[in-house]
């Protein structure tokens, strides 16, 4: 495998890591919360949401992680 195919893999595969760790944080808080927290509000909608928000966080993190830093 070429060197910048795997740093490319490490990247996708570190930033999917962040974003399922995210999504468990978040569903583990949702079910903290108590009952009348989901009294107004649809859980459908709160459990897409923090799936969506994860996703684009993974993008944003593979994305921007394969920018290097300027050298000095």
């Amino acid at each position: 495998m070429e060197p910048r195919a795997g740093r490319a893999r490490l990247l996708a595969l570190v930033s999917e890591r962040i974003a399922a760790d995210l999504r468990t944080a978040a569903f583990e808080h949702l079910l903290q919360l108590s009952l009348d927290y989901f009294g107004g509000k649809r859980t459908g909608d709160l459990v897409a949401r923090i799936g969506s928000e994860t996703d684009r966080i993974s993008v944003f993190l593979s994305l921007h992680a394969r920018t290097s830093p300027p050298t000095c």
